[in-house]
């Protein structure tokens, strides 16, 4: 049976979709633009050494990778897709505050563990269900994505004036705060998802098995890899070849408003190309931008690198999106969702990662040249995908008819 069969079912609009499909990824983003910056100056606040700051990041981003696929498979079988994100989140905001009342690395490193356990599934899930409300034309994923990067950009900026003001304990409190902010966006999630009991539909864990599925999500996620250097060194080596904090700030910012951009404009640019033409594409751009930002120092050629963020990061996460969303049948998609991200942005990032310090270390911005290769060789796996399965690639039409919020 074709797998786009499992997307023939009638899916009703619920009011004030795009507004609620906004709210969570403005959540989600926003918890990750306090955590990720600024967490490990709260446990270096609570007196940790370097080891156990990494430790306790490391154990968060393992049990991500090990059990959001896990999560989002008991998710998909049982057809109730937000009733396990609120289940999640609330355990994560559990987590998290019980931070106040705990102190000393074996206990901040116990529920390190099992905070990012709870939060492991719920960003897949909820990509699930704005792609399956993109794939009914009833909203375009861009355009909700977009405040997602908004709030990232928004509370990292407020937590620093947070940091400045009142110190490192401020991040705590805006961490709860920002997963509570989750959890609400949770409840105020679609249901009716589309999600299903996966015994009787088939396919389960064996159409991750399929060669298309083996070649692209690899694929994305050595392009995803590739920012390895650039999110470890990126501000490290500008200071280095003399950028000040405010070029080096704007810069950043030049990077997140191009991603920004990039959703804004995601629709149009869907209707134009399929996802695995916007792939290769991604690939491309991305190696030319780790080749301009390679031991350079010059503005002009470093502003060009950020703006290419767009589509080294933005366009690669949206045609894995889209390709998912069409490849893989609904009632697999969380789960789909979970894989690529533990891909993407956990088993090949980490490892890119860990490769990525000794590199800066003996190379400096020429370490960017080996993200270049990384980049090339997910636009060379890419090749293995036929011409003809290419050619048979489903249209990404839905997304172009989205009717917004």
């Amino acid at each position: 049976m074709d797998d786009r069969t499992f997307r023939q079912d009638a899916l009703p609009r619920p009011a004030w979709l795009g507004l609620r499909l906004s709210l969570f990824y403005a959540g989600y983003f926003g918890m990750t633009g306090v955590f990720l910056p600024f967490w490990p100056v709260w446990l270096a606040g609570r007196g940790l050494d370097a080891w156990t700051i990494s430790a306790a990041i490391a154990l968060g981003m393992a049990a991500r990778v090990a059990l959001a696929p896990v999560i989002a498979r008991a998710a998909d079988r049982s057809g109730r897709r937000r009733r396990i994100m609120i289940v999640s989140a609330a355990l994560a905001l559990a987590g998290q505050a019980s931070f106040f009342a705990i102190d000393g690395a074996p206990a901040i490193l116990a529920v390190s563990l099992l905070t990012g356990a709870a939060l492991s599934a719920i960003m897949p899930l909820g990509d699930a269900v704005a792609m399956r409300h993109v794939g009914a034309g009833h909203v375009a994923y861009g355009p909700v994505r977009l405040w997602g990067s908004i709030a990232f950009v928004a509370t990292s900026l407020l937590t620093g004036a947070m940091i400045a003001a009142f110190g490192s304990e401020t991040v705590l409190g805006l961490v709860v705060a920002s997963t509570a902010l989750i959890l609400a966006a949770c409840l105020l999630m679609p249901a009716g998802d589309g999600g299903g009991t996966g015994r009787s539909r088939g396919g389960g864990w064996r159409t991750f098995l399929r060669r298309d599925v083996l070649i692209v999500l690899p694929a994305a996620g050595l392009i995803q890899a590739s920012h390895a250097v650039y999110y470890g060194f990126g501000s490290l080596n500008w200071q280095h070849e003399g950028l000040g904090d405010v070029a080096i700030g704007t810069l950043w910012a030049l990077g997140v408003v191009a991603e920004i951009i990039l959703f804004a404009l995601a629709a149009g640019l869907l209707r134009r190309l399929a996802p695995l033409r916007l792939l290769h594409i991604a690939a491309l751009l991305a190696t030319l931008r780790w080749l301009l930002m390679a031991g350079t120092s010059a503005l002009p050629l470093l502003a060009l690198g950020q703006a290419l963020h767009a589509v080294s990061f933005g366009v690669t996460h949206l045609a894995v999106l889209h390709w998912l969303h069409a490849r893989i049948p609904a009632h697999l998609a969380g789960t789909g969702q979970a894989i690529y991200n533990a891909f993407g942005n956990g088993i090949m990032l980490t490892l890119a990662t860990l490769a990525a310090g000794p590199l800066y270390a003996s190379l400096g911005g020429y370490a960017y040249g080996a993200m270049a290769v990384l980049s090339t060789a997910g636009g060379l796996l890419l090749l293995g995908i036929g011409h003809q399965a290419r050619e048979r690639e489903p249209a990404t039409r839905p997304a172009g008819r989205a009717t917004g919020g």
